[in-house]
């Protein structure tokens, strides 16, 4: 939904680019998976998003001219560790994408309300490690 982000001069790093402001239905979310558990801190999930949207068969497109523009709340990475392993489970994407995501997730507790259902998982490092990289 968002396609040009002021932070960025107005616009996309790389055409892959896949941050931001993004929709999906619940049937393509669950096709995808949702969103992978192999990155800790920042760095690489939203470029696995990209491959796990692609995989599954969707295109990506993206509003033109004023209507994809945003301005991104100042955020810092400040205590946030950079994912230096990213490219690892990059490479691998297409492989772990049918194990890594809402399937490996320990479902704690489901409650649901008028607006919103609530889901807490437990997913620590060790659930996220798939074999394959």
């Amino acid at each position: 939904m968002s396609s040009l982000w002021r932070s960025m001069s107005l616009r996309l790093p790389y055409p892959e680019f896949f941050d931001g402001v993004s929709g999906l239905t619940v049937e393509q979310f669950q096709k995808i998976k949702g969103f992978p558990n192999a990155f800790w801190g920042w760095g690489g999930e939203d470029d696995d998003l990209w491959n796990r949207v692609r995989n599954a068969g969707y295109s990506v497109s993206r509003p033109e001219g004023d209507t994809g523009k945003s301005k991104s709340i100042s955020h810092h990475h400040r205590g946030r560790v950079q994912f230096l392993g990213r490219y690892t489970p990059l490479r691998k994407s297409k492989e772990r994408q049918g194990l890594d995501g809402l399937n490996n997730l320990n479902y704690l507790n489901i409650t649901y309300d008028a607006l919103y259902k609530s889901i807490t998982v437990n997913l620590t490092p060790e659930l996220a490690q798939v074999n394959e990289y």
